[in-house]
């Protein structure tokens, strides 16, 4: 015996061993996590409807997933707001852009100490790296030699101001620390408040990322005083003058100090501050904002300065993934200030009713796919917070103060659907279709008229009358169909992730309606359409259902107009009952139910539905070589195995016919 279980531990591949270990592994996975992450939702509302000025505001609502690549696109953002600054500070024209972008961003030290000894003196030519430069030109006709030694500073300080390594931290701590003290000494000796604003911004940096909060805010207090604000200021393109970007990423600096050492009220509303005026930072003041009660909140919300700040407050609270955002979307309204915040905080919402009303929608799945909503959480409360948030976005479009109006007309009708009041949503709809011109916007509200035709494909909207109820339902199939297969949205739609979800909405709407029509077999086949999935589940309910349809099918096509079975067409079900090549599934369903025979030993049974598989299809349902192998090969890895007599090779059928033919004479022995 052992000999044997040698033999076969042998011949088992090391493929086949870590195929089985992976398994298990994912198996146990699966069992641990009781199901919680395959939980999916659909969600239909698109965040490109957001305006553009709305578009810098994008981490209020974005999963997280998106927020790394956000926080990228910002820092390309950061780059093109410094070389602005600097343009505009020194009221030059966009052609300097790439002169600025060079000698701040690309520059080594050697060019820039060559540049200082050019500025020194005139006789001197400038460095050859920087001979078609025009702001380095510049620089040397203003005589500007205290920027080119800020340049210098901000370039040894570089390599201390990104994430570094915990082995080499002690050393760098030093070095930073040295790099303070010269800072510090450059700062008193510097003339202009501009430049002097950018060293304190190095200054508190290099604190920062020596984890030295403290002396951050030593720095700000001891410094800041010594600076100008009004000399600070920049001049836009469009005539205003603001102050520098490094006031604002100065007070952000001083916002995570504060924080770090437990003034989160102070360092919320600073967040806060430099959130509502510096697109480019908001990402990070997203991400850092923390309150953690009540009187924090209120000491934050009472140091704000204008309602414009008290409204970034309350939309930063909102941005909470646990938060119910309309009280905040209230007091954003009340205050009149920042109505894009609205606009980002609506869409939110709306993901998130999204998130929590499929269950609603598909409780079926609950069966066919256990634990597939398992992590879902519904509040008892939910259709009445529904409710709330509807009324507060007729209210916002009734006002007519809403800079767009259509996007809250559009939330409307979607927030009825959300809510099964089909009536009101279609009458929204159509008075919104009049006012709106090509665009997102429209989109959306064709995306939500599709979604409301599907959502009618209901059993309880079906009449008792048999006649009446085959002709409606006829009819749904007829629409079902045609928006499969010929609907822009379900087919075309540039929204891979919209057009995914509206064709996978459509199915399981279907599969719910057949459900109730007792059609189990229809109601699998919406769920599952592929035919891996029919043989790997064939119940006897769904195969037998399947070929009532089919047969179904058939007599309507043979049934002559005199009968009454005119008109009626039923294109859903017969696309279900087609396999995936085109062809009818009555071949393998005959092939299915003559397997289950078979391992019941029902021959005779088996034989027949298995010779309803036309010959030319036989051998493509699986072919084997059950009989006159020598018991040795079955431990063998036959997958290369060449078979010389053909005669040995039986599918489904033959072998059926041959273990009749066994029987029979063994029986008549």
């Amino acid at each position: 015996m052992k000999k044997y279980i040698a033999y076969w531990v042998g011949k088992c591949s090391l493929k086949a061993l870590l195929s089985l270990v992976l398994f298990s592994v994912v198996l146990l996975w699966y069992m641990l996590s009781d199901g919680r992450n395959s939980y999916c939702w659909y969600s239909l509302m698109e965040p490109g409807l957001l305006p553009e000025e709305a578009s810098p505001i994008g981490p209020l609502y974005l999963p997280f997933e998106d927020v790394y690549a956000f926080y990228r696109e910002q820092k390309t953002t950061q780059v093109q707001a410094n070389i602005d600054d600097w343009r505009r500070r020194m009221c030059l024209p966009k052609k300097y852009e790439a002169g600025i972008r060079e000698l701040i961003y690309e520059s080594d030290r050697s060019t820039l100490k060559q540049l200082k000894t050019a500025l020194r003196s005139k006789s001197m030519s400038l460095p050859y790296a920087l001979k078609g430069n025009a702001f380095a030109r510049h620089l040397r006709r203003q005589g500007c030699s205290e920027t080119v030694d800020y340049l210098l500073y901000a370039l040894d300080c570089e390599p201390y101001v990104v994430a570094t390594d915990a082995w080499e931290e002690g050393q760098a701590t030093e070095i930073m620390q040295d790099l303070i003290e010269e800072g510090k000494e450059a700062f008193a000796k510097c003339s202009s408040d501009y430049l002097r604003l950018r060293y304190l911004y190095q200054l508190m940096r290099l604190a920062h990322y020596m984890g030295s909060s403290k002396q951050a805010l030593q720095l700000y207090d001891t410094l800041m005083p010594f600076i100008l604000l009004p000399e600070t200021t920049v001049k836009y393109d469009d005539g205003r003058e603001d102050y520098s970007i490094m006031y604002f990423w100065v007070q952000e600096l001083r916002a995570g100090a504060l924080q770090a050492v437990g003034q989160r009220a102070e360092a919320a509303r600073l967040f806060a501050f430099v959130f509502l005026h510096r697109p480019e930072r908001r990402a990070s003041c997203y991400a850092s904002f923390k309150l953690l009660n009540d009187q924090e909140w209120n000491r934050a919300l009472s140091l704000c300065e204008d309602d414009d700040e008290r409204a970034t407050l309350y939309a930063l609270r909102a941005q909470h993934p646990d938060s119910r955002a309309l009280e905040e979307m209230q007091a954003i309204y009340e205050l009149g200030a920042r109505p894009d915040y609205l606009e980002v905080l609506l869409l939110k919402e709306i993901k998130e009713l999204e998130r929590s009303l499929m269950a609603k929608f598909y409780p079926y799945q609950r069966k066919i796919r256990p634990g597939r909503f398992a992590s879902l959480r519904v509040h008892p409360d939910l259709m009445s917070y529904l409710i709330d948030l509807r009324a507060f976005a007729h209210q916002v479009y009734a006002s007519g103060h809403a800079p767009h109006p259509e996007l809250w007309q559009i939330a409307e009708a979607y927030l009825f659907l959300l809510a099964g009041d089909y009536a009101e949503a279609q009458k929204v709809l159509k008075e919104v279709r009049g006012k709106i011109p090509e665009g997102p916007l429209a989109d959306q509200l064709s995306v939500l008229e599709v979604f409301a035709e599907i959502t009618s494909f209901e059993a309880g909207t079906l009449p008792q009358d048999v006649q009446a109820r085959k002709a409606l339902l006829s009819e749904m199939e007829i629409s079902a169909y045609n928006l499969l297969v010929g609907n822009k949205w379900l087919n075309d739609n540039p929204n891979d992730a919209q057009r995914t979800a509206l064709r996978a909405y459509l199915m399981d709407r279907m599969a719910r309606l057949y459900r109730s029509l007792e059609h189990p077999g229809l109601e699998f086949r919406c769920l599952y359409p592929r035919d891996f999935f029919l043989k790997l589940n064939p119940q006897e309910k769904i195969v037998e259902d399947l070929n009532q349809v089919l047969d179904e099918l058939e007599v309507l096509k043979l049934k002559p107009d005199s009968t009454g079975g005119e008109g009626l067409r039923f294109p859903f079900r017969s696309a279900l009952t087609l396999d995936n090549q085109g062809g009818s599934l009555k071949p393998m369903l005959a092939d299915l139910q003559g397997v289950r025979m078979l391992q019941q030993l029902n021959l005779s049974a088996a034989i027949t539905y298995l010779n309803e598989v036309p010959p030319f299809l036989r051998d493509e349902f699986g072919t084997g070589i059950p009989f006159r192998l020598p018991w040795e090969e079955v431990f063998r890895d036959t997958a290369n195995l060449t078979v010389e007599d053909s005669s040995i090779i039986f599918n489904r059928y033959e072998f059926a016919q041959e273990l009749h033919s066994l029987r029979y004479k063994i029986e008549a022995m």
